[in-house]
């Protein structure tokens, strides 16, 4: 979920979105006792940065991020490269917009597995469709536009809808990228993080 802080926007502006995560770094939907605090989106969430400087996080960020989670596109480099980067920053992970609407559960083969080892373990990274990243920028541009408070990412992992519920406002009617965004279940098998579509399977 993606949540304007309070400012002088008027009422609340929430926007719950469905991402895919990666097939490495830590999975944001563990909570149980047993496993560290992770950092990513949890308990009042975090800020959500974007560096128009490093717009796909490929290169090394020339500042130091406490926790928050970094908005990049999709491209020039390896999501791998991405999270190693946003972790040597200090962020707590990475929010990928895709370039399509297609869903992907990046991951890695054994060989870089074996290279990175625990270098990820604490981090991660979770990746929106195209429409959804376009809403997420929209929430962004009206933070800036209005001097506004700032965008905080939280994670929901009991949140099974693919789609936008936000609750409008005067200042906030009329969004394109939000509004065209249609409440929609899709179950997807996914082999080695690629989409299986049309396929049938022969036991």
């Amino acid at each position: 979920m993606f949540q304007v802080q309070e400012g002088i926007i008027e009422g609340p502006l929430r926007v719950t979105l469905s991402a895919n995560t990666a097939l490495f770094g830590r999975d944001p939907s563990l909570l149980a006792a047993d496993h560290e605090p992770i950092r990513f989106g949890h308990q009042n969430g975090v800020r959500l940065v974007q560096d128009h400087s490093n717009r796909y996080g490929c290169q090394p960020y020339q500042q130091t991020y406490s926790d928050e989670a970094l908005l990049v596109d999709r491209g020039g480099c390896t999501f791998l490269k991405k999270l190693l980067n946003a972790k040597e920053a200090g962020a707590s992970g990475v929010i990928v917009i895709n370039d399509s609407e297609v869903k992907v559960s990046p991951s890695i083969d054994e060989d870089e597995r074996e290279e990175v080892g625990d270098a990820v373990h604490d981090v991660t990274l979770v990746i929106l469709a195209k429409a959804g990243g376009k809403a997420v920028i929209d929430m962004i541009k009206r933070t800036r536009d209005f001097g506004a408070g700032q965008v905080m990412f939280i994670v929901d992992p009991e949140n099974r809808q693919v789609g936008v519920k936000r609750k409008p406002t005067k200042a906030h009617r009329g969004s394109n990228d939000i509004d065209k965004l249609k409440d929609d279940i899709q179950k997807v098998l996914y082999l080695n993080g690629n989409a299986l579509v049309n396929t049938r399977l022969v036991v």
